[in-house]
């Protein structure tokens, strides 16, 4: 009887260690795995990214030209002393290449010219928020194409990574 009690002791012994040594595993496992995926966490989309936009007379400011790709809020303010716009174009070309409309401003259906976001107006004072889509990575053109705006400069190129 002894022997028999002995017996099952040692049955339960080894079955509490075979279940630690699984947890442990389990547990190493999942750290090997999030370790390996940490590159990946916030890569894909940097959702919820904010950027500032301000706009002056006759520029487009950001604090970076180079921006994450995904889905960016743009918190967009209007501080120069007349009205503004903002249009974001995905394009290859180099703003002075742009294709022209008769009246000397940018022709936003032309060749080459991807319009990714438009908005309202802005009166001086004004500001604006407003979601784009820029997963694609490449070069953006923000600019004011209200009459002769972009003619004195009032744009800037970014890179989307």
């Amino acid at each position: 009887m002894a022997e028999e009690q002995k017996g099952e002791g040692g049955g339960v012994i080894a079955l509490l260690a075979l279940i630690s040594l699984t947890a442990l595993f389990l547990s190493i496992l999942a750290v090997v795995v999030a370790f390996a995926n940490r590159n990946h966490v916030g890569t894909a989309s940097p959702a919820g990214a904010t950027i500032a936009v301000a706009l002056t007379d006759f520029k487009v400011g950001l604090a970076s030209a180079t921006i994450p790709a995904g889905q960016v809020t743009l918190q967009i303010a209007n501080e120069g002393s007349q009205a503004h716009e903002l249009l974001v174009f995905a394009t290859s070309l180099d703003p002075t290449a742009f294709p022209k409309a008769a009246d000397g401003s940018v022709d936003e259906e032309g060749q080459g010219m991807d319009k990714i976001s438009d908005g309202e107006n802005l009166d001086p004072g004004g500001s604006q928020t407003r979601t784009v889509d820029l997963t694609k990575p490449g070069r953006y053109v923000l600019l004011c194409n209200l009459p002769d705006h972009f003619a004195q400069g009032m744009y800037t190129t970014v890179t989307v990574k």
